[in-house]
């Protein structure tokens, strides 16, 4: 999200429009990654009702998270 924040204020000079783009790449970012979120689950799922031993997986960064991380660049503007 940082890299983000920094990409688009060095690509954009109008303050004005650079937050508009940051505000919806933003917006995007949480929407794609709560689709992710959801899938990974599913997939989960499946996974435990196949498998007979638990098997340690990775959990992604819950949406809020990442959305609680989005608030703190929206709110600067």
């Amino acid at each position: 999200i940082s890299d983000i924040n920094a990409s688009i204020i060095q690509s954009f000079s109008n303050f004005k429009t650079g937050t508009e783009i940051l505000h919806a790449v933003l917006g995007q970012l949480v929407i794609y990654y709560t689709r992710f979120h959801n899938l990974y689950d599913k997939y989960l799922v499946s996974q435990q009702q196949h498998s007979r031993q638990g098997t340690a997986m990775a959990v992604p960064v819950k949406v809020k998270n990442v959305m609680i991380e989005v608030k703190k660049y929206r709110s600067n503007f």
